[in-house]
This record gives structure tokens, C-alpha cells and sequence, in this order.
């Protein structure tokens, strides 16, 4: 068994679990597991950069480390002027950005639904939690309509995920996707996306990264990590400064969501496009000659 179907198996357990338990820790705890597990997949972003950009300067790691931090900005800026153009389009984001989970031999459709499993079936059974996580990023108002409609959309994508799952029966797919869909439903909103993003998609991120770009554990590629991660953790700490006025509760949801989303759109940039060649040259090589 390869290393990415032991950890799709891991985190079905553990997804499982947590759905047939519905437990339901502090958000604190929450923030601090995604921001410690999940967030530094996105610390191999400088390999990518390295493999596509092939910066050779100072100045060209510079330029591109604030082009990084630019869209980041932008992101931010978004959410500040436009928040439900803001929430809106991080939804439908993240939902591809998730997509990529699945192997390559999956098709587009049943990624789709998998990718979006996380955000819209959390609505069919806690569409209350739902509306008031979103009510700490945006207008309350807003966040009631954007709420009502995943609670319309949940069914129809839950039984589009059972079908996807039972064309791709006896696969890794139709189990991730399985305990996904349980997990989505059944646990709290913020207990289901922290296994989901700490678990899954994180981890799977690292195995292939790791077998795309043949990155080994020597020093310079700690080092790299090492100093991504402390640049990550230093605007983190300055967000939470930037927002100490508010109630804990809607700062911790701010700098992980508002956060989570200025940091996806350079990745998925730095990545999405990285990385389809290597889901192909994959792809065609289980397929064989």
C-alpha cells in the first residue's frame, strides 16, 4: 500500500470517528490544529515557485515573494470591501482547490463533488452553525442568504457524492469520499473542515509534493521550510494584534478563514498549474503504454 492510500485510509478513520462521535472542540483548539497541521502544506510553495520561475537572484526571490504576499493583500482587501463578493468567491475556491484530492484517475465531476462536499453539506444538518460562521466574516444578512442557499444545494450534492462513490465502488475514492461525506454531515462545521483540512488535504499535499518534486530532508529544504513557516506565523500574529478588539470567538474564525483565503489564491497559482502536468505524467503512467 503506497503512502497516499495509508493516509487516504487514516484519514477515513479518524473522519469516521469524529462524524459517529460529533464532537465539538473549542474554536481555539480548532484554529490551532489547522494553523499547526494544515497550514504548512503551503510551505512547499517556494519548491513550486523554484521549479516553474526558476528565480536565480536576490531580486528575482524578492519579486516574488512579494508578488506572493501582493495577491495575499488583495485578498484581504477584498474581504474589507466587497465581503460577500469576498465569501462567495472563497467558497467556490476552495471547492476546486479540493478537487485535486482525489487521484488523477478520477474524473472532473466526481472531484467536483468531493471538492465541494466540505463546504456545502456542513449546511444540510448545521445550517445554524453554517450561518453563524459566516456572520463573524461578513453581514448577517448576507450570511443568512449565502447560508440558505447551500442548505437548498445539500441534498442534491450529497446524492451526487453517494453516486460518484458507487460508480467508483471497491476504490480509495469511493471510501475517502464516503467518510468525507459522513464527516461533512454529521460533525460540527469547524470539528469536520480541521479533520478534513489537517488530515486530508494537508497531508496528501506533502506525499505528493514530496514524489513530484523529489524533495529530500536535507538542510536546505528545512531551511526553506522552516523560514516560510516563520513568515506565515508572523502575519498570523500580526492579524490577530490588528483585530484585538473584537470578541475572541470572531477573531479566531476571522484569521482562520480570512487568512486560509488570502493564502489559497497564490498558492492555488503557484501550484494549480504546477502540478497538472505531474497529475497527467501520473495518470498515463498507471494507465501504462
Amino acid at each position: 500500500m503506497n503512502l497516499e492510500r495509508w493516509q487516504g485510509r487514516a484519514f477515513a478513520v479518524l473522519a469516521l470517528l469524529t462524524a459517529a462521535l460529533t464532537v465539538n472542540p473549542p474554536p481555539l483548539l480548532l484554529a490551532i490544529l489547522v494553523l499547526a497541521l494544515g497550514v504548512p502544506h503551503g510551505a512547499f510553495d517556494p519548491f513550486y515557485v523554484a521549479r516553474r520561475y526558476h528565480p536565480r537572484t536576490a531580486y528575482s526571490w524578492l519579486l516574488a515573494t512579494f508578488l506572493y504576499l501582493a495577491a495575499a493583500a488583495a485578498v484581504i482587501g477584498l474581504w474589507k470591501l466587497y465581503p460577500l463578493a469576498f465569501l462567495t468567491g472563497f467558497l467556490l475556491i476552495s471547492g476546486w482547490h479540493f478537487a485535486a484530492d482525489p487521484a488523477a484517475s478520477v474524473g472532473l465531476p466526481a472531484r467536483l463533488l468531493y471538492g465541494g462536499a466540505i463546504i456545502v453539506l456542513p449546511a444540510l444538518g448545521h445550517d445554524r452553525a453554517v450561518t453563524a460562521i459566516f456572520a463573524m466574516l461578513i453581514d448577517p444578512g448576507d450570511a443568512a442568504y449565502v447560508g440558505a442557499w447551500l442548505h437548498r444545494l445539500a441534498p442534491a450534492w450529497l446524492l451526487g457524492l453517494a453516486l460518484a462513490g458507487a460508480l467508483k465502488f471497491q476504490s480509495d475514492f469511493a471510501i475517502e469520499a464516503t467518510a468525507l461525506g459522513l464527516l461533512a454531515v454529521c460533525a460540527p462545521p469547524l470539528a469536520a473542515f480541521t479533520v478534513f483540512f489537517c488530515v486530508m488535504h494537508g497531508p496528501r499535499h506533502v506525499v505528493r509534493t514530496q514524489r513530484w518534486l523529489r524533495l529530500t530532508a536535507d538542510w536546505h529544504t528545512l531551511g526553506v521550510l522552516g523560514a516560510t513557516l516563520l513568515i506565515l506565523a508572523a502575519l498570523l500574529l500580526l492579524g490577530w494584534r490588528l483585530l484585538e478588539e473584537l470578541p475572541s470567538q470572531t477573531r479566531i474564525v476571522q484569521i482562520l478563514f480570512v487568512g486560509l483565503a488570502a493564502l489559497t489564491v497564490p498558492h492555488m497559482v503557484v501550484v494549480g498549474r504546477e502540478d497538472a502536468p505531474a497529475r497527467s505524467r501520473l495518470a498515463r503512467t498507471k494507465a501504462g503504454p
